[in-house]
């Protein structure tokens, strides 16, 4: 199981600015962050590291989605707030960011063999390096995720 960090995970060192997404909290984000993401590492040249990156941004933004609209089914007028995406190069690895309007930290699900939701945080903790939340000042939360990048991109 990796490390989960309840801190921003780019306090430490400098990162290449990040390439930020606002997105609607609806089921179509992910198709619309994949696009993007696939669109920056393109452009890194961070194919090595597409399939995986792709995933975890489905998964973050799926979560950020679900978390929204549980503040709207609640009634909480925040949760028309977008989420927002962000990506950013490091030396040594890729972070990804999502923002959302929900205070909530993240809760790993407890699915049964036959459940067919539940698993995304699993999949974030086999998939990533590292990966936390934190709270920001504006409200809600950011789940990020880190992926260290193979030694062959590190230029």
């Amino acid at each position: 199981m990796t490390q989960q960090v309840s801190a921003d995970p780019l306090s430490r060192g400098l990162a290449r600015p990040p390439a930020a997404l606002p997105l609607p909290a609806r089921p179509a984000a992910a198709a619309a962050a994949r696009r993007h993401a696939e669109r920056l590492l393109a452009g890194w040249q961070l194919s090595t590291c597409l399939d995986t990156a792709l995933l975890l941004v489905s998964e973050l933004v799926a979560n950020a989605v679900t978390a929204t609209r549980a503040m709207a089914q609640a009634g909480f007028p925040a949760a028309w707030a977008p989420i927002e995406l962000s990506v950013r190069r490091t030396g040594t690895s890729l972070v990804i960011e999502v923002r959302d309007p929900n205070p909530d930290p993240p809760v790993d699900g407890q699915p049964g063999p036959l459940d067919e939701a539940g698993r995304g945080l699993l999949i974030v903790d086999v998939l990533s390096s590292r990966w936390g939340h934190y709270a920001v000042d504006r409200g809600g939360k950011v789940v990020w995720c880190e992926i260290a990048l193979p030694a062959a991109t590190l230029s």
